[in-house]
């Protein structure tokens, strides 16, 4: 359930309620996780497909630059950056919080 909600953008503008409850999740999933192996590794396996294909992401991200119209390769393009952008945040949250420093 957390995990969805940090790879699925509802759409290109989201809601401050929306931005808040992404971030919230964001912020609470690393205390959920700590020291739970089964839990971290679940994360691992969502978010490990997008972590290992940045060629892919490139050329997705570059489709979207050359087709901005095309709302197929948009929406997709926005996932990807969303999905990264959540693992990121979420990692840096992990390093703040001392789970891993």
């Amino acid at each position: 359930m957390f995990l969805e909600r940090l790879c699925h953008p509802s759409s290109l503008k989201k809601s401050n309620k929306q931005q808040r409850n992404t971030e919230m999740v964001v912020r609470i999933l690393p205390y959920l996780t700590y020291g739970e192996p089964a839990t971290m590794e679940a994360i691992i396996q969502h978010f490990d497909p997008s972590l290992q294909d940045w060629g892919g992401f490139d050329r997705l991200q570059k489709q979207h630059l050359e087709n901005p119209n095309d709302e197929s390769i948009a929406q997709q393009a926005m996932k990807q950056r969303f999905l990264l952008e959540n693992f990121v945040r979420m990692t840096l949250n992990l390093v703040l919080n001392g789970h891993w420093a």
